[in-house]
């Protein structure tokens, strides 16, 4: 069972606005607790947000896999 255009673009559209969200929201917060040299804040945030998007966006698939509006 394949994915309208609609579906995929609907759920791409979502993801991308919550993961813009969530790296501009744990920047501001790391950036205000932690006081590292440059590199390794740009590093370890990389890696932070990575992790966490990662996760989401298996916990936002699985929540997809049960929506049926938009399958063929």
């Amino acid at each position: 069972m394949g994915s309208t255009k609609k579906r995929s673009f609907i759920k791409g559209l979502l993801w991308e606005s919550f993961s813009l969200l969530l790296a501009m929201g744990l920047t501001f917060l790391w950036t205000k607790i932690v006081n590292y040299s440059t590199f390794n804040i740009v590093v370890g945030l990389s890696l932070f947000i990575f992790v966490i998007k990662l996760t989401f966006y298996f916990i936002n698939e699985r929540v997809w896999k049960q929506i049926k509006w938009g399958k063929n």
